[in-house]
């Protein structure tokens, strides 16, 4: 349980359970309300550090540092699209175009991701 606990991000489905556990506890705890104080203060600062580790890089860093080349040139297409007055479809042929902010029409053929009609 404590290497799945600090090793695995799905701790955080843990947290309701352990909630209503301490709740349902709670009442027939007998021992100093100092040592129960201390115990989570403890678990929240491994907390996070855990959080703190995991997003350093991150920090401070414009989202679009983050995104992929392809989501980047659909960025500048969007521009592009606006500022031209363009109108209709454009033809891509990749089928990952979540960041398109206007109409697609992909022509990838043989991919799981892309409907035929």
């Amino acid at each position: 349980w404590g290497l799945w606990w600090f090793g695995a991000q799905q701790s955080r489905f843990l947290y309701i359970p352990m909630v209503l556990m301490f709740l349902v506890i709670l009442p027939e705890l007998k021992m100093s309300m100092n040592v129960l104080k201390m115990t989570l203060l403890i678990a929240l600062i491994l907390n996070g550090i855990s959080v703190v580790r995991a997003h350093r890089q991150d920090w401070g860093r414009r989202p679009q540092d983050m995104l992929r080349g392809k989501d980047k040139e659909l960025i500048q297409l969007n521009e592009r699209y606006r500022s031209t007055g363009m109108r209709g479809a454009l033809v891509l042929d990749f089928p990952d175009v979540a960041y398109a902010q206007f109409p697609v029409t992909v022509i990838k053929k043989n991919s799981l991701l892309v409907l035929p009609y």
